[in-house]
């Protein structure tokens, strides 16, 4: 995108952030944007990961030409931590409660050396923010992320907000065992728009003369197995990260320039940070994206929106093939003002892309527009992926059962209501009992139909209480008892489940 037609789009959401904070429940998400317009000139957002061992804490130490993070630290101890440009050495944690306090670091290495004794402390952080006097900080923030073999669940969560948050990826691999299938795993789990900046650590292990490999034949045997993988890097660099420490702490020169660490200042300097614009705006548009996506915007932002999708709608013509990010916000915009059938299209492209976190969205267009045949494809893509695959068993159930997008089959419709009853779903618990009650793709079990009902009620949803009132009527799968059956009717018509009110007339 042009500097000109950037600026023009910013300055709209700029527009659209003070329309929206009138609004008192769209207020929070104006503030949200805001802070992500705030961050513009923020320095470029890198995260550097890979799994546990690849010598990413040293690479870290040699990039802020000090000892900063702790080398050998144990997977159980590691946790996130961002590392941004400040005159003094501070290290404050951020809870996940959303709480901060300001620790030495030789207090949270003491911590680190006690784990059993702290160790409800670091299942309780977020992250860590440190600010250090490292002159590389000043044109980019770092986030250590643990190896991602190493991640605990509690900390997940913040792994992924960061990741999404990031402008750039810098992948670390080693040259003893590059390239594991589970690295490979892990990397399909990226944002597509974060094509990583591969490093192939620890180069000073390879003797030529003992090895079969050179370092050539390693990066090229890591290039080729992305290929295979559908991914790609930016750039593939083979470093020492242990020469380059030595080489800074020694202010050798010759250490320096053997562990090829300057091939990566370099790349970083001429292709990255000459980029920063576009590297800023395709974060942007996309956290602005997903923030926007849920709501329909109200008609005091109707000119706003109109201009900036004018604006977005003008570019497409010009350039003829937009980026992902903008491609994702032009399609938000269209979906808020001209709805599903005009912004299908641009929620595909992200999603064939790669980007599996916008599948639920583009299968809800699709359902939308009675396109069931993509719908269900795109559910199945959601179920493999294993992204909103929860809410994909729901959706694959009902399609079964009512012949959409695919043949009528119940006992394929009950196997998915199952998985999502599975996942604690409590929608799919009223489809079970229903199938249960007709026998429909399971053979009839009064019993069992009403144990699902009696599931669901107990997680209010109201649409079984009218079932449990007609089981307790009729004597189905329980003693018939008049007084329960009245009550459960009671309950749904409280409800304003008017199926329940012709109950209530028969019984009285």
């Amino acid at each position: 995108m042009d500097k000109l037609t950037f600026d023009e789009v910013i300055e709209g959401l700029r527009t659209l952030c003070r329309d929206m904070s009138r609004v008192p429940n769209l207020s929070s998400t104006a503030h949200a944007i805001e802070n992500i317009l705030y961050k513009t000139n923020d320095p470029l957002l890198v995260m550097i990961m890979g799994e546990f061992s690849t010598g990413k804490s040293t690479f870290i130490n040699a990039l802020m030409k000090k000892n900063i993070v702790k080398v050998g630290a144990t997977p159980t101890t590691s946790v996130i931590t961002k590392l941004s440009y400040g005159v003094n050495d501070k290290i404050e944690v951020v809870f996940r409660d959303g709480t901060r306090k300001n620790y030495s670091a030789s207090e949270l290495e003491s911590k680190d050396s006690n784990y059993s004794k702290y160790n409800l402390l670091y299942e309780q952080i977020a992250y860590v923010s440190r600010t250090v006097p490292a002159e590389i900080l000043k044109n980019m923030m770092l986030i250590d992320c643990p190896g991602l073999n190493s991640i605990k669940e509690a900390h997940e969560k913040t792994t992924l907000e960061f990741m999404d948050k990031a402008n750039i990826v810098t992948w670390l691999f080693e040259t003893k065992t590059p390239a594991k299938q589970s690295e490979f795993t892990a990397l399909k789990k990226l944002n597509p728009r974060l094509n990583p900046v591969v490093i192939v650590n620890k180069i000073d292990n390879v003797d030529e003369e003992e090895d079969d490999e050179s370092v050539e034949s390693i990066i090229a045997d890591i290039e080729r197995k992305l290929r295979n993988n559908h991914l790609r890097a930016q750039k593939i660099i083979g470093v020492s990260s242990k020469l380059a420490f030595q080489g800074v702490q020694q202010n050798n020169l010759r250490l320096i320039s053997a562990s090829n660490i300057n091939e990566f200042y370099n790349f970083m300097n001429n292709s990255v940070l000459n980029d920063r614009e576009l590297y800023k705006q395709n974060s942007i548009f996309e956290e602005i994206a997903y923030l926007l996506y849920n709501y329909k915007l109200p008609s005091n932002c109707e000119r706003t929106l109109t201009k900036i999708l004018d604006t977005l709608s003008a570019y497409e013509r010009k350039v003829s093939t937009l980026s992902v990010s903008e491609s994702l916000l032009l399609g938000v915009f269209k979906l808020n003002k001209l709805g599903a059938r005009d912004a299908v299209k641009y929620f595909r492209k992200m999603a064939e892309s790669g980007n599996i976190s916008v599948v639920g969205a583009l299968v809800s267009m699709y359902y939308e527009i009675s396109d069931y045949s993509e719908s269900f494809k795109w559910y199945m893509q959601a179920v493999e992926k294993r992204c909103g695959e929860k809410d994909a068993y729901y959706w694959l159930g009902l399609m079964c059962h009512e012949g959409k997008g695919v043949t009528q089959n119940d006992s394929e419709a009950f196997q998915w209501f199952r998985k999502g009853a599975d996942k604690y779903d409590k929608r799919n618990y009223r489809w079970l009992g229903i199938m249960y009650y007709n026998g429909e793709g399971v053979t009839k079990n009064y019993s069992e139909a009403f144990q699902w009902f009696k599931k669901g009620a107990d997680k209010y949803d109201k649409r079984n209480y009218r079932w449990l009132g007609i089981m307790y009527y009729n004597g189905e799968g329980v003693t018939k008892n008049y007084s329960e059956a009245f009550q459960w009717f009671k309950k749904g018509a409280d409800k304003y489940d008017k199926r329940n009110y012709r109950w209530l007339g028969i019984m009285y």
